[in-house]
């Protein structure tokens, strides 16, 4: 179990609570990486693959393993949004939840400040490393279990953390005994409290093991059955071969499933070119990505394109193709992995759609559907921004609304008011934004405005079409509204929106004061407001 430096009952319920849980998600998304990474290195000595050939399998991993984990998190969360309108479980019931969670994790985690100091560990931390629980918590940088000669690498992977906000690295560690391990050290960074999750996987056996494959000598047929078998616990479809000139790739080695890519079980019956089961739309990118005279050009580098391909079934699957390229001799090679990223696009697009729609809804008055008051001001304050801007504002209020709410109800004004809306949307300009400022009161942004002539002629065209044509609310009950109208413009640069909106508000009490349903106009001088009145009478 975690053991942290506060076991008051109050911390230890709160243990699931938002911080919390999240370092508990991290080091969930960490375990998984590091599992998958130790699968497919031990997959890529077995193919006795070289520098250049082994990492694509082990990123490729870490990709899959961060997806599928991830995806498991967010289960859970949604898991835990639906019971939140149930009673809550008791301290005990967290407790013994957290402690299950916990001991699953077989290697070391440690939960450390944003300093670096450790503020709780887990019992296989303390079997790992040899030191007590009392000689961790609380420890600061350099940790006791830092091996001296390999400080400045820690230190740099470090520094690399707090930038990505998240990695992983192999490194040397030290027991207390002394002894010097090998572990790959995996880091999260909380985006809320910047806490870093720190997990530690002990792979001194792995190297043993290792070393022990790259001595042997395997049959070309027992390398492609392990490549089958890492395919298989990857949950991607592995290939590798060589890029002719022509764009051909030569597969040497694959595994199973690119038949569940292509909509197809009997994986026997795939006799069509890969590049033909391409999306149309995805050729063009697709053929420059893998382009032969590129990759020639590569070696080394870690390529990665996504693109759909249509399976026989007539489904179009989006799927993230990443390979190492090698390059030896004048020779192009290639080994990669394929992953189904549908369900993520998928998810993606309803996310941004999402995101969409509740922009637009902070955008707009829900009532009359036009721009609220927030939309309204940063776009005014983007066209006084504007160099010789030509910008004027209008400030339009319905006349003796609140009698119309008190004689006929408030869904009657609301009525009223989604009129008002689409008439003075239908009075304006195409470069004019019209936004409910508040109440009955309607704010109007005038765009390329030279004059006062030019000024009292648009404002008084949103008071005459209001009081054009009575409004309908009901049967044959039809309401005679007007509006007053204050209007001001802009003579100088580096008028303020404070400024303007102020002086048309000015205009607009004057307008309500001289008797209503008229216009009034003000200029926004070098020095000050100053109003200039030219009276309309409707």
């Amino acid at each position: 179990m975690l053991s942290t430096e506060k076991r008051d009952p109050e911390a230890t319920a709160g243990w699931l609570s938002s911080p919390r849980r999240r370092a508990l998600d991290l080091a969930c998304l960490l375990l998984g990486a590091g599992v998958a990474t130790v699968a497919l290195a031990v997959a890529g000595r077995q193919l006795d693959l070289d520098a250049t050939g082994a990492p694509v399998m082990i990123v490729g991993a870490v990709a899959v393993a961060f997806a599928l984990l991830a995806a498991a998190v967010a289960g859970r969360r949604a898991v835990e949004a639906t019971a939140a309108v149930a009673p809550q479980p008791s301290a005990s019931l967290q407790r013994d939840a957290c402690a299950a969670i916990l001991d699953a994790i077989r290697d070391g985690l440690v939960h450390c400040t944003p300093g670096g100091r450790i503020i709780a560990v887990n019992d296989a931390m303390c079997r790992m490393t040899g030191f007590a629980e009392d000689e961790l918590i609380g420890a600061e940088p350099p940790l006791p279990y830092w091996a001296d000669e390999d400080l400045d690498n820690m230190r740099a992977f470090i520094d690399g953390v707090i930038d990505a906000g998240h990695g992983e690295h192999e490194l040397t560690l030290r027991r207390k005994d002394g002894e010097r391990f090998a572990a790959i050290v995996s880091v999260g960074v909380d985006a809320v409290d910047h806490s870093r999750v720190v997990l530690i996987k002990d792979v001194s056996d792995r190297a043993e093991m290792i070393r022990q494959i790259r001595d042997a000598t395997i049959a070309a047929e027992t390398a492609r059955a392990a490549f089958a078998r890492s395919a298989e616990v990857i949950g991607e479809y592995l290939y590798s071969g060589e890029v002719l000139p022509n764009e051909e790739l030569v597969t040497d080695a694959r595994g199973p499933g690119l038949g569940a890519l292509l909509g197809i079980d009997d994986e026997t019956a795939l006799g069509v070119d890969y590049d033909d089961r391409v999306h149309h739309d995805d050729a063009p990118a697709y053929g420059e990505a893998w382009r032969y005279h590129t990759l020639l050009e590569s070696h080394g580098a870690l390529i990665q394109h996504e693109y759909r391909l249509v399976g026989y079934d007539g489904a179009f699957r989006w799927v993230r193709d990443r390979a190492r390229v090698a390059v030896r001799d004048g020779r192009v090679y290639l080994c990669g992995a394929v992953c189904d990223i549908s369900a993520q696009r998928h998810a993606e697009e309803q996310r941004a759609a999402m995101v969409g729609q509740l922009e637009h809804l902070s955008t707009v008055d829900p009532l009359t559907e036009l721009f609220n008051r927030r939309h309204l001001g940063a776009v005014l304050r983007e066209r006084l921004a504007r160099p010789e801007a030509r910008v004027a504002v209008a400030m339009a209020d319905v006349d003796h609304f609140k009698a119309i709410n008190d004689q006929h109800g408030h869904a009657v004004g609301d009525h009223v008011l989604k009129v008002i809306a689409r008439r003075l949307r239908q009075a304006t300009r195409p470069d004019d934004v019209v936004s409910r400022w508040g109440g009955e009161e309607f704010c109007i942004l005038l765009n390329d405005v030279d004059g006062d002539e030019e000024l009292v002629a648009l404002a008084e065209r949103l008071r005459v079409a209001i009081e054009a044509e009575p409004i309908s609310v009901g049967g044959a009950t039809h309401l005679a509204v007007s509006v007053s109208v204050g209007a001001a413009r802009v003579v100088r640069a580096g008028a303020r929106p404070e400024e303007l909106l102020a002086t048309a508000d000015g205009a607009l009490y004057r307008a309500k004061s001289a008797g209503r349903n008229r216009t009034m106009i003000a200029q926004l001088e070098a020095s000050a407001a100053l109003p200039r009145d030219a009276a309309q009478t409707g």
